[in-house]
């Protein structure tokens, strides 16, 4: 597909995925992220990365994370640093070191150890999540 094409296509699907997840109650970002999947070499293979899309993508993420900056409250920032270094802390960084540890005392590879930590941190993480949304 030529690069106007392309570049149509994808505003095209992105604005219409973007505009029927935000009507069914789901994050826009999701249904874009979606027709990218789509779109992309995994399914259909209309749109293949090339030096467009990764510049494209490589500006649109920059955009993203302007827009996060613009909504950024400093007053709620400040407010739960602490808190947040804590979870961090204690929910994923000490459980991902003391289960990379246990991996090295077993005497597994670099990659096992860190893999093991990786695997226990992400279960950790979806149950105390999973809690947190039962509290509310």
């Amino acid at each position: 597909m030529d690069y106007i094409g392309g570049i149509a296509l994808i505003l095209f699907a992105t604005t219409i995925a973007g505009a029927l997840s935000q009507r069914i109650g789901v994050p826009s970002v999701i249904g874009q992220l979606l027709v990218g999947i789509l779109l992309g070499p995994a399914v259909l293979n209309w749109i293949r990365p090339g030096e467009l899309v990764s510049v494209g993508a490589e500006i649109g993420v920059i955009i993203l994370m302007f827009m996060a900056g613009l909504e950024s409250d400093l007053k709620l920032l400040k407010r739960y640093f602490k808190p947040a270094v804590s979870v961090a802390t204690f929910g994923v960084i000490l459980p991902m070191a003391c289960f990379y540890v246990y991996g090295l005392v077993m005497h597994q590879s670099f990659e096992r150890a860190v893999f093991l930590g990786c695997c226990v941190r992400g279960y950790l993480s979806f149950h105390f999540r999973r809690g947190v949304a039962r509290i509310r």
